[in-house]
Parts: C-alpha cells; structure tokens; sequence
C-alpha cells in the first residue's frame, strides 16, 4: 500500500477497498481469498466476494525440430492466472493494518487499493 493510501485512511473516513489475489495455483488463491475474509468480517468490515474474475490465459508454441525440415512438430504449452477480487465496503485504516497480518500462501499476488 503506497503512502497515499494510508494517508487517505488515516483520516476517520470510511473508504471502500479493493483487494485482487492473483496465482497461477486455483487452489492457493481461493485459500488466501477465504483467509482474507473470514479475518475481514471478524474486524467487523462489510465484504463483498470472492467474486472470481476472467483467468488470463497466455499460449505458446516452440517449433521442436529444424523449422526446414519437419514444420508440423510443435510443443504448445499454457499458463493460466486465476483472479479473486473482494471489496471491503466502508473500511478504515484499522481494518486495513489487522488485514496486514495475515499469513497468505506463497505464489499469491495481492494488490490493495483504495477507493
């Protein structure tokens, strides 16, 4: 969370958060997802999500042998992002900072922003 954030919530205004969990692992986003809103709604905060987003899928394909000789021969492989947004309505700076401290499986990326 950047500087500006916590300024923004440092005054007793109650702002809406926005937080997205990205993994390649399913598993280890809907664990982190779950995690981060059991905590949420025993601050006290109104959650709203997991909503699952769209998963980015990004394809590639390597040519295996002489590209002169046998073109047909191709290896495809495929990486998939899955996304979880949740949205903390009406949260203040207490409930981000308790939000802080929760153990979030290795591989999840977490972006917090602040509305």
């Amino acid at each position: 969370m950047s500087i500006t954030d916590k300024t923004a919530l440092s005054n007793n205004v109650s702002q809406n958060v926005r937080i997205t969990l990205s993994s390649y692992s399913s598993k280890a986003v809907d664990t982190a997802a779950i995690d981060l809103v059991s905590a949420a709604k025993k601050v006290g905060a109104i959650v709203v999500g997991a909503i699952p987003m769209p998963n980015f899928i990004m394809s590639y394909s390597v040519v295996n042998k002489s590209p002169h000789r046998m073109t047909k021969s191709k290896d495809e492989m495929m990486t998939v992002m899955h996304r979880r947004l949740i949205i903390l309505l009406e949260a203040n700076a207490k409930m981000v900072d308790s939000l802080s401290d929760i153990n979030i499986p290795p591989g999840v990326g977490v972006v917090i922003k602040v509305e």
